[in-house]
């Protein structure tokens, strides 16, 4: 019983994470709809926003994932908030994609920061 239990934690805890790390990753041309900067060339800071539908926004920055999300009407006026499937940024020490949609874990932004992103 004990030993269920420990997996049924542990996989409670690492799924989360390892979606977070199999995250549709920017191509060569995807460029941040926000301030129009080549997102692959900024790897260690890519923030994503998947959608139901299947597709996802790449942002070079969390800052910009944030103003986007922000101003929705703005940058993507034919998207809404309810079908975002997920938001990912990446950790500012370890470069670690973190899942910042899905409870518990959570993400904070500082205006220190700038694009760096770390767990609360």
């Amino acid at each position: 019983m004990r030993r269920r239990l420990f997996l049924l934690l542990a996989v409670a805890f690492w799924a989360p994470l390892a979606v977070a790390q199999n995250l549709p990753k920017p191509g060569a041309k995807d460029l941040c709809p926000v301030c129009g900067m080549l997102v692959s060339k900024y790897p260690n800071w890519v923030a994503v926003v998947t959608w139901k539908d299947g597709h996802a926004h790449f942002f070079d920055g969390a800052k910009d994932m944030f103003k986007f999300l922000h101003d929705l009407a703005k940058y993507a006026p034919n998207h809404r908030k309810d079908d975002i499937a997920g938001i990912y940024v990446t950790d500012f020490y370890n470069l670690e994609r973190i899942d910042a949609w899905t409870p518990p874990i959570s993400a904070r932004i500082t205006r220190e920061s700038g694009p760096c992103v770390s767990i609360r």
